[in-house]
């Protein structure tokens, strides 16, 4: 079953805060928005909030590794793609543990890397 376009919003939303150098709690809002839900009602959300604009790189491991359940948790959902490609929290979590020890490239070298691709 594909995703519904409320389902499509939000996980635009949550790429966009997974492939940020920080944490957003804004993105939870938004995707709750989306979804019809309400994220600041759950318990989950008060360990999230304190982390607004944290820096990936700045988060102990176990906290990263921890924030893709907490968002699902959040938003009541039993399963969250991050990314409409098919890959699953799992691969989110990697994505953020790569983003906190690769940090992101320049503007313009993303731009160039881009154009060589």
């Amino acid at each position: 079953m594909s995703p519904t376009l409320h389902q499509q919003v939000a996980m635009t939303a949550l790429n966009k805060m997974m492939r940020s150098s920080f944490f957003s709690i804004c993105a939870i809002n938004d995707a709750g928005l989306a979804l019809g839900v309400e994220p600041r009602q759950h318990p989950s959300y008060d360990l999230l909030a304190p982390l607004h604009c944290v820096d990936w790189r700045a988060m102990p491991d176990q906290v990263r590794k921890a924030i893709p359940g907490l968002i699902m948790d959040c938003l009541s959902i039993e399963a969250c793609q991050f990314e409409p490609k098919g890959e699953t929290v799992a691969d989110a979590r990697m994505l953020v543990l790569q983003q906190a020890v690769d940090p992101p490239k320049p503007f313009i070298k993303r731009i160039f890397a881009r154009l060589a691709a």
